[in-house]
């Protein structure tokens, strides 16, 4: 049921577009390293 899933959400990240997936994935390692860098500040 797993497998499934996550195969079907990659299929449609593929159907959406390859340009689409790369940035959406850029975007949340970029939030990770903001909320990262803000756990160091303080």
């Amino acid at each position: 049921m797993l497998c499934l899933s996550s195969c079907s959400v990659i299929g449609g990240i593929f159907k959406a577009g390859a340009a689409v997936g790369i940035i959406s994935v850029i975007v949340v390692i970029a939030i990770i390293i903001w909320i990262a860098s803000m756990f160091r500040g303080k």
